[in-house]
């Protein structure tokens, strides 16, 4: 076997080149923004190649579903008619392959595997030292949670690589990461990438495209209502009002709770105080596929004096 160098037949694009570097500069935590078509998953399995020469371990790709794994990544065919997989990982470096579990194991012995986060329960035990969270602004936070005592006790890192939907655990990632040191946070629209032309976006206008999507899509906009929800567009009307702010917890006022129950998606618990004038909501949490014990160790946890005045519902 002649000698293969990974990346294998492919770069960076010029506007990939910081996250890149700050990769190849051993960075374990990043966040990249990056509008639709940009190349995401492109430059994240590339580097989970290099990285998995670079250090023996377990990488993994998550979807928010495993159908989305294998439909996005595993069966993804580029630009240039190559299987992707077949791109990133040469045959000639693969050990072996299994298509059921989405899995290859390389002949240095690392493994690497595309998964679903949305089963993030089932990967008790596991222990990579390389993750990418795909679409992470539609997947499952809780996975990360889950995750990042691994990597903090194995010095392995996470690479988070998304197009906003909405004001979300996204935007709550790319705000906190900001402030985080060592952090590599980024955020591009096509004004920046020039990767799709301003042409094509105005056909989309044409077609009928929603204006909305259009901004978060190829602008990155976290503001947009995201398509189909109820109060999209009244929360972009209060937050332009100046309603939407940081409203702090008053130890002196009882908290009262608001729970949508989910059972094929997630449950979400909102938190809010009655002042006198108005309600302030102070407090939300949402997770999936955790019992009724998760929501009450979460209430438990919290500093909060609660009453008996809960809605639910029916």
């Amino acid at each position: 076997m002649g000698k293969i160098k990974i990346p294998y037949r492919w770069k960076p694009r010029k506007y990939q080149m910081k996250l890149w570097k700050y990769l190849e500069d051993g960075g374990k935590r990043a966040v990249a923004v990056w509008h639709r078509r940009a190349g995401k998953d492109s430059l994240s399995l590339n580097w989970t190649a290099v990285a998995a020469f670079e250090r023996v371990g377990v990488y993994w790709h998550m979807l928010p579903q495993q159908t989305q794994a294998r439909k996005v990544v595993w069966d993804a065919i580029d630009k240039q008619g190559r299987r992707v997989i077949d791109q990133v990982f040469p045959k000639q470096l693969r050990k072996s392959i299994n298509s059921q579990e989405m899995k290859i194991e390389l002949v240095n012995g690392s493994i690497w595997q595309c998964l679903g986060s949305d089963n993030y329960n089932s990967l008790v035990g596991a222990n990579p030292v390389g993750v990418v969270f795909s679409e992470y602004s539609i997947a499952d936070p809780a996975a990360w949670d889950f995750i990042r005592p691994i990597l903090a006790e194995n010095d392995g890192w996470a690479l988070f690589i998304y197009t906003p939907r909405g004001r979300n655990h996204g935007l709550k990632l790319f705000e906190t990461a900001k402030q985080a040191e060592g952090w590599f946070v980024q955020a591009l629209g096509v004004e920046q990438t020039k990767a799709i032309p301003l042409s094509a976006i105005e056909a989309e206008r044409q077609a009928g495209m929603d204006e909305e999507m259009i901004r978060q899509e190829f602008y990155c906009s976290f503001d947009a209502a995201i398509k189909g929800s109820y109060y999209g567009t009244l929360i972009n009307d209060l937050e332009n009002k100046g309603a939407v702010c940081r409203v702090p917890h008053n130890p002196a006022l009882p908290v009262f709770t608001a729970w949508d129950l989910g059972i094929g998606d997630a449950t979400a618990i909102w938190f809010y105080q009655k002042n006198g004038a108005g309600i302030d909501v102070i407090d939300y949490c949402e997770a999936s596929g955790v019992g009724l014990d998760y929501y009450v160790r979460v209430l438990r946890e919290k500093p909060y004096t609660y009453t008996n005045d809960n809605i639910f519902p029916h």
